[in-house]
């Protein structure tokens, strides 16, 4: 329910079926976990993905944690 009521909302104001929210359990288990193939948080985002998408990574910040973004 926490993960749930903050990624919903978002969700909904990007016209994507809620549906969606339960990848976060199929690729993380709702943890913030890295993926041996090096994938962060709970959504699983590779590096190279994570740039694509406009979040910082770098060895001072790492945006594939922030839940909200």
């Amino acid at each position: 329910k926490r993960y749930f009521d903050v990624i919903v909302p978002i969700l909904k104001s990007y016209q994507v079926p809620e549906d969606f929210k339960y990848l976060t359990i199929i690729e993380s288990n709702m943890e913030n976990v890295t993926s041996p193939k090096g994938a962060n948080g709970v959504w699983q985002i590779m590096q190279h993905s994570a740039k694509d998408f406009g979040l910082e990574v770098n060895s001072n910040v790492e945006e594939r944690y922030d839940l909200k973004k």
